[in-house]
């Protein structure tokens, strides 16, 4: 069948009901509706199967009318295995015989939904204008279904009400895409239980909200009232109380959709419909304005979509300053009116700031902010302290009281831009590597420049472009040569020549095809032996002592002499991690490859070191050559600028 979909995971969908009830009709528009979407569909209607395959059965045995609907169902399971929606519409009198074939399903791990079309005996008998039972015996012991799946009450209702209620619990149980949805009807309004006095208006929470458990919206926020809509509306259609606080439940996904399917479905005001908030008295923002006398009767309401992903919601443009706000099914549970990483329209402010009253040295910070809607404004916040959470920043400005940053380089960008990460690792690394090999340059060649200070400890760099940051080196001239010549590694590095294992290493390999760089203590025992990149340099006396370490002992009873041997290889091995990862993005951004392996760095992190040693620069050319089989020679044009040219990321 060359260009139907087959759904996601087949499904039998039994349609029963009395004889006449519209089972065939249903059946026949939602395979219509299916086919048009170009989902596999096979229809079993029951008037065909008693002509045909069942036609030796004996309809007026009830053992008969058994088989007929085992027959049925297991001719359905055929399809249904192979991935269609298939749909059984027969009456299918007895109980027992239902659950027989959803129990067969069942054993075979297939989706099966009983879906009851409910009109009565009397409108059944008017299609006709006689008793069908006179001629039509096969729904006179017809047992009503206790429990099904859906229940259709087909007096009066709509067809296209009826299938856009099967295809919601197609789509609520993921048996095929969301987007398949019909228009739903406009939903009842349901009040927020928020009352007036709690009504207060949300505000910009900066809460890390990553792997947190569910919790309820803060009172009188925007999410409050859209869970409460949504617990009222499972309620009222489980008809039960008994409603899971984390809403995990097929009818929150089917809700959800049907607001993304009204929302797409309206235009202009008519998309404010689905929930209404009650108008506070006395409502205040985190800059305690209070709200203008005159309310406009659209304050009310807000519009909800649903894309499986993110709750959104917006209120009416002509009133209001912010739109498209949303939250994401991980953390729309949270107060906040908006995801942290994930807000389209909350802006953050990035920038690479520099103490223009330091004269003696060039200090650098990068900084991101969330709360500025305007670069200009995170300036001062800076400058008096706000960035608690940098110890760096808060020690310096604490000793150098007459302190004034202002902005290098600066940029907005929205929380769920793309190039979010991206822009602030970039620009991060381009820093980080241009402080470093200054300052490597002015101990290697006493350049006159002054020292480069980054206030910055730890930071992200897995999303850097390095196509960009080699960009941003060469605008502030720093380049890289490598010979053409290339010598195979040898097997062990030749910066690990007096390797003892009882004693800390730097070590290296390959994790998903990524080069990792990393430091690991004594405590790990042999099984890195044969990747270390780095050791200490120790004399034999040094090796000796360091042998007769204890590993499994504490660290109590060891000798001081040990101890401090062990202290001394951590400290030097911890700098040359540092410096080594700092290796891994010039090895990757000049197209290095290692044992035939294009180079990735795999670590995410990087730790900038506050001094330099006069070492460093030839420790990172070995590192180079050992990893990449290439000589690298670092050349740096000595500067006390940084440049950082807007149009690379705006």
């Amino acid at each position: 069948m060359e260009g139907v979909t087959k759904s996601k995971k087949g499904c039998t969908i039994l349609l029963t009901g009395l004889a006449k009830s519209g089972k065939t009709n249903i059946s026949n528009r939602l395979t219509q509706f299916l086919e048009s979407k170009d989902v596999a569909v096979q229809q079993l209607d029951g008037k065909k199967l008693r002509s045909g395959l069942c036609s030796q059965l004996d309809f007026d045995k009830p053992e008969d009318r058994s088989n007929f609907v085992h027959l049925t169902s297991e001719c359905a399971k055929l399809f249904t295995d192979k991935g269609f929606i298939t749909i059984i519409s027969i009456v299918a009198p007895l109980s027992k015989d239902r659950e027989n074939a959803r129990a067969s399903h069942n054993n075979d791990d297939l989706a099966f939904l009983e879906i009851f079309v409910d009109k009565s005996k009397e409108e059944c008998d008017r299609e006709t204008g006689l008793s069908r039972n006179v001629f039509y015996p096969v729904d006179a012991d017809y047992e009503n279904p206790s429990t099904p799946d859906i229940h259709l009450i087909a007096n009066g209702k709509e067809f296209n009400a009826m299938i856009r209620e099967i295809v919601c619990t197609l789509v609520a149980n993921n048996i095929i895409p969301q987007n398949l949805l019909m228009p739903p009807p406009p939903p009842a309004f349901l009040h927020s239980s928020v009352s007036d006095d709690e009504m207060i208006m949300d505000e910009d929470g900066q809460e890390e909200i990553d792997n947190v458990p569910f919790r309820l919206p803060v009172m009188g926020s925007l999410l409050r009232a859209i869970y409460d809509w949504l617990l009222n509306e499972i309620k009222s259609r489980l008809g039960s109380s008994n409603v899971p606080d984390n809403l995990n439940h097929p009818l929150f996904f089917k809700i959800m959709n049907e607001w993304e399917s009204w929302f797409k479905d309206k235009e202009g005001e008519e998309r404010f419909y689905p929930v209404k908030i009650p108008v506070p008295k006395n409502p205040i923002n985190k800059k305690n304005h209070t709200t203008p006398p005159t309310q406009h009767e659209w304050w009310n309401y807000i519009a909800v979509r649903w894309d499986a992903k993110t709750i959104k919601y917006e209120q009416n443009p002509r009133l209001h300053r912010y739109l498209g706000q949303s939250k994401c099914k991980k953390c729309w549970s949270n107060g906040s009116p908006f995801c942290r990483s994930h807000s389209k329209t909350k802006r953050g402010i990035f920038g690479i700031c520099q103490d223009v009253n330091e004269q003696t040295k060039r200090c650098n910070v990068t900084l991101s902010y969330g709360g500025a809607s305007l670069p200009s404004e995170w300036s001062s916040l800076l400058n008096n302290g706000y960035f608690k959470q940098n110890t760096l920043l808060q020690t310096y400005m604490t000793s150098h009281p007459q302190h004034n940053f202002i902005p290098l380089y600066e940029t907005s960008i929205s929380y769920g831009s793309d190039l979010k990460f991206p822009v602030f690792h970039t620009t991060t690394v381009s820093t980080y590597l241009i402080v470093m090999l200054r300052n490597q340059e002015i101990l290697k060649t006493q350049a006159e420049i002054q020292p480069h200070v980054l206030l910055n400890q730890r930071f992200d760099m897995n999303c850097a472009i390095l196509d960009e940051v080699e960009e941003i080196l060469e605008e502030n001239g720093i380049t890289f040569t490598i010979s053409d010549e290339y010598e195979k590694p040898p097997l062990n590095s030749p910066m690990s020549l007096t390797y003892c294992d009882k004693l800390p290493r730097v070590y290296y390999g390959m994790e998903s095809d990524k080069l990792n760089i990393g430091f690991k203590n004594n405590t790990y025992g042999e099984q890195y032996l044969s990747d270390v990149l780095y050791q200490t340099p120790l004399t034999l006396a040094q090796s000796a002592l360091g042998n007769l370490i204890d590993n499994h002992a504490a660290k109590e009873s060891w000798t001081d002499d040990q101890k401090a041997l062990h202290k001394l290889v951590e400290d030097d091995c911890r700098r040359k991690e540092s410096l080594g990862i700092a290796v891994l993005p010039i090895l990757s951004m000049k197209k290095q490859v290692h044992n035939g392996i294009l180079i990735i760095p795999h670590n995410q992190r990087a730790h900038h070191l506050p001094t330099t040693e006069a070492e460093d620069r030839e420790y990172m050319e070995k590192v180079f050559k050992f990893l990449g089989g290439r000589t690298l020679t670092i050349n740096v044009n000595p500067s006390n600028n940084l440049n950082f040219p807007q149009f690379k990321f705006d």
